[in-house]
């Protein structure tokens, strides 16, 4: 059992489409939500992942319950190309617990796309942001 010392939120901003030609063209993305336990031996329990729109609005809760990462253990979410319901300013939120003396997690998005023959990426990193 995970005896809860530590604890805190991530946000994490994600892209599930972005502009481009002035505006004019929407370019869907892939967008990869990595949560990763840095440590080695002491477990980490996510508490929430929520996937948030463009408007501040609920998209989707991701766990049913809190899921526990061993150590150096990693939960990934896949939000696909076709799923533009977060829009260009979608973000994710993540509780996490941990026991004392445990590091916190890493928590990270990876956006790929293609737009005709050009294929790119980048990433987003997470922000402690207060639970409230």
């Amino acid at each position: 059992m995970l005896v809860r010392g530590r604890q805190g939120r991530f946000y994490v901003p994600a892209y599930s489409s972005i502009a481009a030609g002035g505006g004019a063209t929407r370019i869907d993305l892939t967008v990869t939500l990595s949560i990763r336990n840095m440590s080695q031996a002491a477990p980490v329990r996510i508490e929430r992942v929520d996937y948030y729109g463009t408007d501040g609005a609920l998209v989707r809760a991701y766990l049913d319950s809190p899921r526990t990462l061993a150590g150096l253990g990693t939960l990934e979410i896949v939000i696909a190309d076709k799923d533009v319901q977060g829009g260009t300013g979608a973000k994710f939120l993540v509780d996490w617990s941990a026991s004392d003396g445990a590091s916190p997690p890493i928590a990270e998005a990876v956006m790929i796309g293609f737009y005709g023959a050009q294929g790119f990426s980048f990433t987003s990193s997470g922000r402690v942001a207060p639970r409230t």
